[in-house]
């Protein structure tokens, strides 16, 4: 045989003796896991439902009074606060009566001075026994008539009045115009919308409860709130009230989140997702293993890697299947599978184990990694 091909066949076969041996040292390497122990919590489900978000007050501001509009002053999607003004109405004719009425009452002002001062004549005539006890009587009913009529011409102006600012819409709240229906030069009706808003400072979220978890909610329970249009925030708030009337067709409860928003960055219309802890359901406490020992196979399926006694000193690997349940805080509900409380699964180190296999177990060291 050819000296090169000798050296090259040597040179392989050296290749390969060392790829053997590396494999060798590599496959007898005990891989270091960290675990947990498995236990028992309360009765308690985690369960998540969408929602929309609601303005806690949305108005339709209508007119009082009919007749032709003058100004629109916001614009939709302008911030206005309480006592803004956000439509006149033309108020020629009101503030006419205003003044007539005003007119009025000057006038019933001065009868009643003048039937006073004829009553209290009468009274000093009527001691010189000029002026009959019959005449001072109707002396006094002029002047208590005259009373009468200037009481009524107050209470006339009074309503003028009031009626004239009627003709000026503004607004109940702080808020936001979502949208306008009138524009000036148009002719509103009694009762006719000018503008339409909605607060903004306070919202609330309403969820679709199923019926299963209707008596498990608490009054005044926090509830963690997410929203895909703000992503990377949480917000919590608390359970402010569930309405006691299904739907006949879903068998859902609506339930009521109210949320703060000084920032204004949620807006009615968002969808929301909920994430609601309910009571314990008396079914006893539940086997829970930590969401970091699950691991989740291509067909769906999830399992847990449990340490084990091996020979001697040795702890081996052996996989559990399980069915999970809901999820509670960092854990999840064992439904079902082979797994008693007080069992160590691992949650670092998990991702590439094989049944059986031996395993050291370390305590975790803070930002160290096992992979």
């Amino acid at each position: 045989m050819p000296l090169l091909s000798r050296t090259v066949g040597s040179g392989a076969f050296a290749i390969w003796l060392c790829f053997t041996i590396t494999g060798s040292v590599f496959s007898d390497e005990i891989k270091s896991v960290v675990v947990t122990t498995v236990e028992r919590g309360e009765r308690a489900e985690v369960f998540r439902v969408t929602g929309s978000v609601f303005s806690r007050r949305y108005s339709k501001l209508s007119s009082e009074v009919e007749g032709l509009v003058r100004r629109v002053i916001p614009e939709r999607g302008t911030y206005v606060e309480s006592g803004d003004v956000i439509c006149h109405i033309d108020e020629t004719f009101a503030q006419l009566d205003v003044e007539d009425a005003a007119y009025r009452r000057q006038r019933t002002a001065a009868a009643l001075a003048e039937a006073k001062r004829q009553y209290d004549e009468g009274i000093r005539l009527s001691q010189e026994k000029i002026v009959a006890e019959s005449d001072l009587a109707t002396l006094r009913s002029n002047m208590r008539i005259a009373e009468s009529e200037l009481r009524r011409a107050e209470l006339l102006e009074t309503r003028a009045k009031a009626l004239l600012q009627r003709f000026t819409i503004r607004a109940p709240f702080d808020g936001m115009v979502v949208s306008k229906s009138t524009e000036e030069g148009e002719w509103i009706t009694r009762g006719g919308t000018a503008v339409t808003m909605v607060e903004l400072d306070s919202v609330f979220v309403e969820f679709l409860v199923p019926q299963v978890f209707y008596h498990r909610l608490d009054r005044g329970r926090s509830v963690e709130i997410l929203f895909e249009a703000l992503p990377g925030r949480t917000f919590a708030g608390s359970l402010h009230g569930v309405v006691a009337l299904a739907s006949e067709s879903s068998r859902t409860f609506p339930v009521r989140i109210e949320l703060e928003n000084s920032d204004h960055a949620i807006a009615p219309g968002m969808s929301a997702m909920g994430a609601f802890l309910t009571r314990p359901s008396g079914e006893g406490n539940p086997m829970l293993v930590s969401s970091d020992a699950i691991v989740r196979s291509p067909d769906g399926q999830h399992s847990v890697w449990v340490v084990e006694p091996g020979q001697g000193d040795d702890r081996v690997a052996v996989e559990r299947r399980l069915e999970l349940g809901a999820r509670q805080g960092d854990a999840f509900v064992v439904q079902s599978g082979k797994l008693s409380s007080g069992e160590r699964v691992v949650i670092r180190g998990n991702e590439r184990l094989s049944e059986g296999e031996s395993v050291k177990v370390v305590e975790p060291v803070a930002g160290d990694s096992l992979e």
